[in-house]
């Protein structure tokens, strides 16, 4: 009922040793009720902790290296 403003990101850059990343939509979403999909480019376990108009956060069992990126998708 509600359409996604954000769609996806791709190649984020995550800081290197991090186990907590923020994503900040670049338009707020009417709410946090939405589903997100997220690919990291290392081999971790990862959780979304926060979902909220502005963004999500998602942690990671092991830090990212260097180099590390994120691609994610939201549905509503």
């Amino acid at each position: 009922k509600t359409p996604a403003r954000n769609l996806r990101g791709k190649n984020v850059p995550v800081t290197a040793q991090a186990t907590k990343f923020d994503i900040t939509f670049p338009q707020a979403e009417a709410d946090g009720e939405y589903a997100v999909f997220i690919e990291q480019s290392w081999l971790t376990n990862r959780a979304i902790v926060k979902k909220t108009a502005a963004g999500f956060t998602v942690e990671f069992a092991t830090p990212a290296p260097a180099d590390a990126k994120l691609d994610w998708m939201i549905v509503r």
